[in-house]
């Protein structure tokens, strides 16, 4: 086991995208001593849990760095060897639980589900299989960091041989597991959407807002006949959603037919629906989605049949994009005057009424060129 001075000791290890240290990368790191790295939600999603460090009980302290300290000094050292290491602070967490006393009665009781701890985690993996990361977990379990040298006394044993033994690959503590299956992305996908104009995978943000969907036909798999004809349609249905949510993209980026301004618009295309989403934020906090949210979603119309207002979704007649195959109707000049005749619209399209934020995917590329959040070590 492990005692610190201070601490009841080092256990868990959170697991973050990382990197097995290398001199040719130690250097690209950011090491300061006296600086706070925070994990933040742009971090891993998979990463390494180095300690889990936390306050003994009075009667065990004695002086020396407390755990913020000590997590402080850990972050660096690891920093130090090319590793991107961050500070993590877990909160004490209470559930209510329901119980019986001996009497039948029901009673509810407060259940401690996560005590207050300072915990070190490090590198950013897209996935907990990645080579790199087996690799730096593999050198983490065997790390002896200078930094525990004079407040440490560790008792090897043969599950534990060494102070980091404990660590493990987990996900980010900051993002939930439907945070993280949304960055997995399918070899298929990229293959359709990586050489799209306004693909999605050129964003550079962290989240972005559906605005628009569409989707192709299904049906029933155990239905019987007509599969050859089937397949036909529902290909066609899907192509046909795919090519509106390009126009849609394209009428949103190159002209200023919506809200009378262009928006930054990208194209998702996936297996059974094709998306619209617009904006590059920084977080699923940024202050500028609500404004944009506002720009896209359902809103107070009078209906044209009933004369009633009511909640209805936005809509956006699009021309045809080519000029070449515009349509502009000949009306006589007593009509029209000397203004200029637009042309018909070819397309109506209906945006969501709610548009939902949903995270940028992102290719183990595109991550590699993302500052540290994804250094990579050579073979």
């Amino acid at each position: 086991m492990v005692n610190l001075t201070r601490m009841l000791g080092i256990g868990c290890l959170f697991v973050l995208f990382c990197q097995v240290p290398s001199p040719a990368f130690a250097d690209k790191i950011e090491a300061l001593k006296g600086k706070k790295y925070e994990l933040t939600k742009q971090h891993g999603p998979w990463m390494i849990m180095v300690v889990s460090l936390a306050e003994p009980p009075p009667e065990y302290r004695a002086d020396g760095p407390g755990p913020n300290e000590a997590a402080a000094d850990l972050v660096y050292e690891l920093r130090k060897t090319g590793i991107p290491a961050y500070v993590f602070e877990q909160h004490e967490a209470k559930e209510a639980l329901s119980t019986f006393d001996r009497n039948g009665k029901t009673v509810r009781r407060g259940v401690k589900t996560k005590d207050k701890r300072i915990c070190v985690v490090a590198g950013n993996y897209p996935s907990a299989d990645d080579k790199v990361a087996q690799k730096t977990l593999t050198y983490i379990k065997g790390f002896n960091p200078k930094s525990f040298a004079d407040h440490a006394v560790f008792r090897s044993t043969p599950g534990r041989p060494g102070p980091m033994s404990g660590a493990f690959l987990t996900i980010n503590p900051m993002l939930s597991a439907n945070d993280v299956a949304q960055t997995k992305i399918d070899p298929l996908l990229v293959s359709i959407n990586r050489d799209r104009k306004y693909s999605l995978l050129n964003n550079k943000g962290k989240n972005t807002l559906v605005v628009a969907s569409f989707y192709g036909r299904s049906k029933l798999m155990n239905q019987p006949g007509g599969l050859k004809e089937d397949d036909d349609r529902l290909g066609k249905a899907l192509d046909d959603a795919g090519r509106d949510a390009e126009v849609l993209c394209q009428a949103l980026r190159e002209t200023q037919l919506h809200r009378e301004r262009s928006h930054d618009a990208f194209v998702w295309h996936e297996r059974d629906r094709s998306l619209v989403c617009v904006g590059s934020f920084t977080s699923d906090r940024d202050p500028s989605i609500q404004s944009t949210f506002q720009a896209f979603a359902e809103q107070r119309q009078v209906h044209a049949v009933t004369k009633v207002e009511t909640l209805m979704p936005q809509s956006l007649l699009v021309p045809e994009l080519e000029k070449k195959n515009w349509i502009i109707p000949k009306l006589p000049t007593s009509l029209t005057g000397k203004k200029p005749v637009n042309p018909l619209p070819k397309y109506t399209f209906a945006f969501n009424p709610k548009p939902q934020l949903m995270l940028v995917p992102t290719t183990s590329n595109q991550a590699a060129s993302k500052n540290e959040l994804s250094m990579r070590t050579a073979k």
